[in-house]
């Protein structure tokens, strides 16, 4: 299957298991209700009756309060060359240039097994915990990256790994060596027969305490960059939308 295919099955099977969550949840308060810590993590393995996929649906609740309300997130699994592939799947926004319009991509991303024997080894010290569970704690935690122009400060050797190394992820745990590249027709996205999709394979994570002070810096600096230019578009594109209603209004008169 191509990536897209694969994307497109994770999609159609979602239905069944939002309905399989949401039918799990008082269960899951109840054992949320009996914990002494928090944050706190439950999970469930869940195989589609139809397409035989394989999941893990993690529900995480950050404090006592959220125990009927837990964060829930779906973890779907593949088997390659005999190992276990994390799968997350969903869509990205996207704009054409020079367009105001922001269009929702479908993207895929894929963990090999030594990014959640890093994970578990640099940010929770080997802590002795199931696999789901670390799992369940890496999404829950991770919701937010920042995308990171690569440099030589930040990796040395970067540019031998080629163009789909150019960007690494800033996320709240550490910070995502990865791999990405887009497949597909890019003048398809937002029209009924899109065959684009973003494929990002992570590779590794290292905390911030792994690097040094200059590595600190200049990830800080293009993340600074990034959200400086993130939020410029915004502003630009909030002045243009204003300046278009009032024309639009003005010929209306």
């Amino acid at each position: 299957m191509t990536n897209l295919e694969i994307c497109d099955a994770l999609f159609a099977d979602r239905p069944k298991l939002q309905i399989r969550a949401r039918a799990m949840i008082p269960r899951m308060a109840k054992q949320f209700k009996k914990e002494r810590k928090f944050p706190a993590w439950k999970w469930a393995e869940y195989t589609h009756q139809t397409s035989r996929n394989r999941y893990l649906i993690s529900f995480c609740a950050p404090t006592l309060a959220q125990a009927d309300n837990p964060i829930i997130d779906y973890i779907a699994f593949m088997e390659e060359d005999h190992q276990k592939i994390v799968i997350q799947w969903g869509c990205w926004p996207y704009r054409k240039f020079g367009s105001m319009e922001v269009i929702m991509m479908r993207a895929i991303s894929y963990y090999c097994p030594h990014f959640f024997i890093r994970y578990r080894e640099r940010v929770w010290k080997n802590l002795d915990i199931s696999y789901n569970e670390l799992l369940c704690r890496y999404f829950s935690r991770n919701k937010v990256n920042i995308p990171i122009e690569m440099n030589e400060v930040i990796q040395r050797n970067y540019k031998e790994y080629g163009e789909a190394a150019a960007v690494s992820f800033q996320e709240p745990d550490g910070v995502c060596f990865i791999r990405h590249w887009c497949e597909g027709d890019e003048f398809s996205i937002g029209t009924e027969n899109c065959d684009a999709i973003a494929v990002v394979y992570y590779m590794t994570i290292v905390t911030n305490s792994m690097m040094s002070e200059l590595q600190n810096k200049a990830i800080g600096k293009e993340g600074r960059r990034y959200l400086i230019d993130y939020y410029k578009r915004l502003y630009e594109d909030a002045k243009k939308d204003t300046i278009f209603r009032r024309l639009t209004e003005m010929n209306q008169r």
